[in-house]
């Protein structure tokens, strides 16, 4: 399962420090790669942005998916102005504001593979 992790930011500052944050995360490590990476903007030529990218194997994802979302609300706790954390999987966005219990929740529940024997669609 390969997730792509952004923030709405001025000068990328959040996203490093939410990327460091996740780099040290101790149970999140035993489920996932994390890397910085750079994308291309969709529709524009030469305009690259930044993001997280969180890579977890398929048979660890439900315990990554929740160690992300504990390791997501918890760095939120520690700062004072905490930037929306935007998430795509596969096409599905979830942007986190808050990081409230429904939003945790609404982003486990949209993002988590189905168990086994239900039908994949979410």
């Amino acid at each position: 399962m390969d997730l792509r992790i952004s923030t709405v930011d001025a000068d990328g500052q959040e996203l490093k420090s939410l990327y460091r944050w996740l780099s040290r995360d101790g149970m999140l490590m035993r489920h996932a790669q994390v890397s910085f990476e750079q994308a291309d903007r969709p529709g524009e030529m030469g305009g690259v942005f930044d993001l997280i990218n969180v890579l977890l194997a398929d048979a660890s994802a439900v315990a990554g998916m929740g160690s992300l979302a504990v390791a997501l609300k918890t760095w939120r706790g520690t700062r004072s102005r905490p930037a929306a954390i935007t998430i795509e999987h596969n096409g599905v966005i979830i942007t986190l504001t808050e990081g409230s219990e429904e939003e945790i929740r609404s982003l486990l529940d949209r993002l988590s593979p189905p168990a086994e024997g239900e039908p994949g669609d979410r």
